[in-house]
């Protein structure tokens, strides 16, 4: 099983890594990732499936850690996921 993770945030450099490194941190494991960015190049989403289900321990640690806008907990992840 896996959760999906939507994250909204600013489009800054150390983003990635941070975000990457706080899941790591925490034994969490990416199993995709797919990054869109706004029309302006300001905003980023990211949507991450983890390979376990563990998604509410992600979204309360980024919200803390990470400076995000938004990240929620979805069930729901595109078709072509692995």
């Amino acid at each position: 099983m896996s959760d999906v993770l939507v994250v909204q945030a600013s489009n800054e450099e150390t983003l990635l890594p941070r975000l990457l490194r706080v899941l790591a941190q925490q034994g969490l494991k990416v199993k995709d990732l797919r990054m869109t960015i706004s029309k302006d190049e300001q905003e980023l989403e990211l949507n991450i499936v983890l390979s376990t289900l563990c998604a509410e321990q992600a979204v309360r640690l980024l919200a803390k850690q990470v400076a995000v806008k938004n990240v929620v907990r979805t069930n729901r992840y595109w078709q072509d996921a692995i």
